[in-house]
């Protein structure tokens, strides 16, 4: 792809004019992770004045996903897990049959209730924790009560319905497989690998330097998201990385420094039956990672949204390109990738 980088400073400019943006926007080159183009902008912390830079690290709400999904392949390619082995082979009490399988839950094909409905309308993510401190919030274990006693929505394998607890309960088969603490398998199999030397699950109340605080809004008076969603990130999202750890990602996982050949081509091959998004032809999902499809250029992402939250990561194999657009606040992020994307693309 030729870039135009005077056309992708006018699409920026002209995106950021239209809605307050808070985060950091990069496009870097696949192999070497040189920065192409970057801006960054308002505020890590408000009250302090410490800017957003390009090495700020930003939670990923459901973006690391994608994490979790590398180390339960790892476990596949490990023989220590079966992807079509049943889900109830791993978990202790699994009240859903013995249908459900690994890959089911990394296709969000598994049929389960969610603890958190978003299709629901008017939904809102941070009533969860109205009845629920969020600092009781620390592992799968203790989400499991707000969806295992709730029916099961279809049949195992029947259609695609993005599922939040499928991936919770992907940490606690990680953590059986594996006989590690989720965070310290991703930690030691994931992010170190992969030069991720940014990146980790930080507890809300012990962030370390470098790290953005989430925002509710754009006003200068918004609260931060410490009591809008859980204190600490796991299976199902919240992992904090910069721009530049999501370029060594997506390097690794293309690198096979994370993952065979064979197990990667699935990963990242279409695996959800039916549409994933009705409206949206080119938009599939793999296994933990969402792609572009034909007629839109081929892509993968990640994708993140949360009270505080908003971001998408892109990987470009074609191109050799990564598109990141990270933010530490509740919206703006989405639109400015798309944005970006079509003027990369025009």
């Amino acid at each position: 792809m030729q870039i135009n980088l005077a056309r992708l400073v006018r699409a920026y400019r002209a995106l950021a004019r239209r809605e307050p943006f808070s985060g950091v926007v990069a496009l870097a080159d696949l192999s070497s992770g040189e920065v192409l183009f970057s801006r960054a902008a308002g505020w890590a912390s408000r009250a302090e004045r410490i800017p957003n830079r390009l090495a700020t690290r930003f939670a990923s709400a459901s973006g690391s996903k994608l994490f979790t999904a590398v180390a339960a392949l790892q476990l596949v390619e490990e023989g220590a897990l079966g992807l079509d082995q049943p889900a109830a082979s791993l978990l202790e009490d699994f009240p859903f049959g013995a249908r459900v399988t690994v890959r089911h839950l990394l296709n969000h094909s598994s049929g389960l209730p969610d603890y958190f409905d978003e299709d629901e309308p008017g939904a809102d993510y941070a009533d969860l924790w109205n009845e629920r401190p969020v600092y009781r919030m620390r592992s799968a274990r203790d989400f499991l009560p707000m969806f295992y006693g709730k029916p099961a929505l279809f049949a195992p394998g029947e259609r695609f319905s993005y599922n939040n607890a499928g991936f919770l309960l992907l940490e606690l088969i990680v953590e059986r497989a594996s006989g590690e603490p989720f965070r310290e398998r991703v930690r030691r199999k994931v992010f170190e690998p992969a030069g991720m030397n940014g990146a980790g699950y930080f507890s809300a109340d012990q962030l370390p330097a470098h790290t953005a605080l989430g925002y509710l809004s754009a006003g200068p008076d918004a609260p931060t998201n410490l009591f809008s969603i859980p204190s600490i990130g796991g299976g199902d999202g919240g992992a904090y990385a910069s721009a530049p750890d999501w370029t060594h990602f997506w390097s690794a996982l293309l690198g096979g420094r994370l993952l065979g050949p064979d197990l990667c081509a699935q990963m990242l091959a279409p695996q959800a039956p039916g549409e994933v998004a009705p409206g949206r032809p080119g938009r599939q999902y793999g296994l933990g990672v969402w792609l572009n499809v034909a007629p839109l250029r081929p892509a993968l992402r990640a994708v993140g949204s949360d009270p505080g939250v908003e971001m998408v990561s892109a990987c470009l194999p074609a191109d050799g390109l990564c598109l990141h657009v990270l933010s530490n606040q509740s919206d703006g992020a989405g639109a400015l990738f798309w944005g970006l994307l079509e003027a990369l693309e025009a």
